[in-house]
């Protein structure tokens, strides 16, 4: 799997979940949920603030899926409640 298809599947996962958590195999779930991608422009404004460029890796990354939690994870404090 390249780093186009990973994020393609991260994606799906966080427009089917939404926050909820969801069966990726057999026994395994997770929750995903995108809170919102960045454009060009807004990743332009994000790297002359820091004043350098992004990897492209996280660039695709944020314009793919975006703020989000991943796997259940969340700066908030993990699982949902």
């Amino acid at each position: 799997m390249n780093l186009a298809e990973a994020l393609a599947q991260l994606r799906a996962w966080c427009d089917r979940s939404r926050g909820v958590p969801i069966e990726l195999a057999l026994g395994v779930s997770g929750s995903f949920q995108s809170r919102g991608t960045y454009g060009e422009a807004a990743l332009a404004e994000v790297e002359a603030e820091l004043g350098f460029a992004l990897p492209p890796a996280y660039r695709e990354f944020m314009a793919t899926v975006g703020e989000s939690s991943l796997f259940g994870w969340s700066p908030s404090g993990g699982w949902a409640r």
